[in-house]
């Protein structure tokens, strides 16, 4: 199939997912956006369920040493970028080691993003940073487009306009998935780690978190701020906690932009209509 016709194809279903977004994320507080749109209740359903082969996995795994550095993400809602392109991605790179190509730019998967919900709603205009997108459109971008290196396609968190040219899209292929699907359990996100393989988690954000230094992440205080993703790549039976990298930064938030978050905790928080709002990449044989 053609790149014009690839194109269309995951246009068409990036603007299904657009059309009926559950909510906008965004909050007020500008020095830790967000950007998550959650998909409808029958939207996300319609995600496969990701199937992995149980196996005994160790008690405790963590994915950081093949994480990129912790990025900031700034006063543009582009979360779901820097979590699916440039936290995820990336890691998948890194485990492979054929020439460790990233990081990779959170830029490639949100501006594109943004194009498919302007060209979806006239009146969201494609230059308007402060519109978030679905993780959903994100993963069908980098299967069906890849993504670029960072150092190809900078960061900038104050346009988001910028589209790849033909030639980009061509460098980008080479770093596609061969495919996404949704965890449906706890376990399910376990034994991705176990392989290597991070998550990708939407949760219902809550204004404590935004205060979290170190420790445990337990309990749930204050108002929503908005939906957030994230990227789980390690976890401890230990701690009953997942070991999750942030998009705000390695100098106020976090332990340096990571946070061990309760097991129960984070599950509740990722569950939006009684579905666990969490994604499972497939790498290619490569990967």
């Amino acid at each position: 199939m053609g790149g014009r016709d690839s194109f269309l194809r995951i246009l068409c279903i990036a603007m299904t997912f657009i059309n009926s977004a559950y909510a906008n994320a965004q909050t007020t507080d500008a020095t830790y956006k967000t950007g998550l749109i959650f998909a409808s209740k029958k939207q996300f359903e319609a995600v496969p369920a990701a199937h992995l082969a149980r196996a005994i996995r160790p008690p405790e795994v963590d994915l950081t040493s093949l994480a990129p550095a912790v990025g900031n993400q700034g006063s543009q809602n582009s979360c779901v970028g820097w979590a699916v392109g440039y936290a995820a991605r990336t890691i998948i790179a890194n485990k492979a080691g054929v020439g460790k190509p990233g990081p990779f730019s959170p830029s490639y998967i949100y501006n594109r993003g943004r194009t498919l919900e302007a060209a979806s709603d006239p009146t969201n205009s494609v230059h308007d940073c402060n519109v978030g997108m679905q993780i959903e459109t994100a993963l069908g971008l980098l299967q069906g487009f890849g993504v670029l290196p960072i150092k190809d396609f900078p960061y900038s968190e104050t346009e988001c306009f910028r589209i790849p040219t033909v030639a980009e899209d061509y460098i980008a292929k080479q770093y596609v998935i061969s495919g996404w699907g949704r965890a449906t359990t706890r376990e399910d996100v376990l034994q991705s780690i176990a392989t290597q393989t991070p998550v990708i988690v939407g949760i219902k954000l809550y204004a404590n978190f935004r205060d979290y230094r170190n420790g445990i992440y337990k309990q749930i205080a204050g108002n929503s701020v908005g939906p957030h993703a994230l990227v789980i790549l390690g976890y401890s039976d230990k701690k009953h906690a997942y070991r999750i990298m942030n998009s705000w930064g390695a100098t106020k938030w976090g332990e340096r932009g990571f946070a061990w978050v309760d097991y129960d905790t984070l599950d509740q928080m990722a569950t939006v209509e009684g579905l666990y709002r969490a994604y499972i990449l497939y790498p290619l044989k490569h990967d």
